[in-house]
């Protein structure tokens, strides 16, 4: 796994906090000078580590950095309804991942990628054992692990909230109970809760899906 910063300290918090004030000063009402130098830190910050996430997912770097510009700037602009209450409760990160998995797989609903590799994060053995996926529910070749990918990540978007940071950050960022429970300031006990309730969930997902195309 990469090494990452403790996401518990200070800085790291102040630092998302920052952004996120940030933007939504410079987006309502909109000046464009406050909303670069504030996008600029965004980019900076999350630009890197989602491109890569993005390009593993798509295995075209062009589409994946289109993706990730509209998925940064539709974080940004998003922050112009938010209440000051919201604003300052908001998890920069995890808020930022959903939308760009969202953006991903409206990319993928719209044109399927020529080619998925078997071998990507969302297909790797850990991952699937997270999940408990039986082995007869396991891709064995590349447009069943696409329909499983998509299937995955579309039904972790249709979670209830409650639930859909706290998935993406387990099954998709590989993220340690105790460390979504720092990220996202809840006990890691409600965390893991969460995990088993997505689990069941995807789980069933999944089944649906298999159970469809038998």
């Amino acid at each position: 796994m990469p090494e990452r910063k403790n996401m518990g300290s200070s800085e790291r918090e102040i630092s998302d906090q920052e952004i996120v004030v940030a933007l939504a000063t410079s987006v309502a009402p909109f000046n464009k000078a406050a909303f670069d130098n504030a996008f600029a830190l965004l980019v900076r910050m999350y630009g890197e580590t989602l491109l890569r996430k993005l390009c593993a997912m798509l295995h075209r770097r062009e589409i994946a950095e289109d993706i990730l510009q509209k998925a940064l700037l539709s974080t940004a602009q998003s922050l112009k309804g938010f209440s000051p209450e919201r604003i300052r409760e908001l998890k920069l990160k995890a808020w930022l991942y959903t939308i760009t998995i969202h953006e991903a797989i409206k990319h993928l609903e719209k044109k399927r990628p020529f080619e998925v590799s078997l071998h990507s994060k969302a297909f790797d053995e850990e991952f699937l054992d997270k999940l408990e996926v039986p082995n007869q529910q396991r891709p064995e070749t590349i447009s069943e692990a696409l329909d499983i990918h998509e299937q995955v990540l579309g039904a972790i978007l249709k979670l209830p909230a409650i639930y859909q940071k706290t998935a993406l950050l387990y099954f998709v960022e590989d993220y340690s109970s105790l460390e979504i429970s720092r990220l996202l300031n809840q006990p890691e006990g409600t965390v893991k809760s969460h995990i088993s309730r997505s689990r069941k969930l995807l789980q069933a997902s999944l089944k649906m899906l298999v159970d469809e195309e038998g």
